[in-house]
């Protein structure tokens, strides 16, 4: 499995970013605050270090637990805090939770991929199991290549909301600017999402 899984990497560069893609504004907010928050934290080696994909991946799933523990209500409104509060603890949760819980994604739309039984048995028997939603072969938590003992640590520290709140407030105010109408986002919503880089840059500053 690991030769195979290395050869899906290119091949799989245009599906990750689609699949990116098509996520809803915020969400693509909440992908971009994790990977600010992860920029901030200091690992203790290489292999400690969340991929920006795993920070990613993780926040789509638990959007998606969200939306599921609560039919019938969109956490994802623009106008509200609670909202996004709600999807950064849960994804904080999904985080934490790293070797001790199984994610396997189906397959449904916004879900994997693949089915199910694609993915090789001796991913499926490994302690610690986070699926890539895209490669049958790519375990995300595989211990073999990341060591997620300081990410889960991060993740669990009782005021890791604090570090989010300055950062967070600027995208409330800006409400849903970039969701636009179904269909419009293309370039111009790329184009958002540049944008946002030096917002980031701004709230490191203000933040340190």
């Amino acid at each position: 499995a690991p030769a195979e899984r290395h050869y899906l990497y290119p091949a799989l560069v245009r599906e990750r970013s689609d699949f990116v893609g098509r996520q809803p504004h915020r969400r693509k907010v909440l992908m971009r605050l994790m990977n600010w928050w992860a920029s901030k934290q200091i690992w203790s080696s290489h292999a400690s270090a969340p991929s920006d994909w795993l920070l990613e991946v993780a926040a789509i799933h638990a959007c998606r637990q969200l939306q599921r523990s609560k039919p019938g209500r969109e956490p994802e409104d623009p106008k509200s805090a609670e909202g996004l509060s709600e999807m950064v603890a849960r994804t904080m949760e999904v985080l934490a939770s790293l070797g001790k819980t199984k994610v396997v994604w189906e397959k449904e739309e916004g879900g994997a991929m693949y089915a199910e039984q694609d993915i090789p048995r001796t991913l499926t028997s490994s302690a610690s199991l986070f699926m890539d939603p895209l490669n049958p072969y790519n375990n995300l938590a595989d211990g073999s290549s990341f060591d997620a003992r300081d990410l889960c640590s991060a993740a669990e520290a009782p005021d890791f909301l604090l570090a989010f709140q300055k950062e967070a407030a600027k995208w409330l105010l800006r409400g849903g600017e970039g969701e636009g109408e179904e269909g419009e986002e293309g370039e111009e919503g790329e184009e958002s999402i540049d944008d946002d880089d030096e917002e980031f840059k701004d709230a490191e500053e203000g933040l340190d």
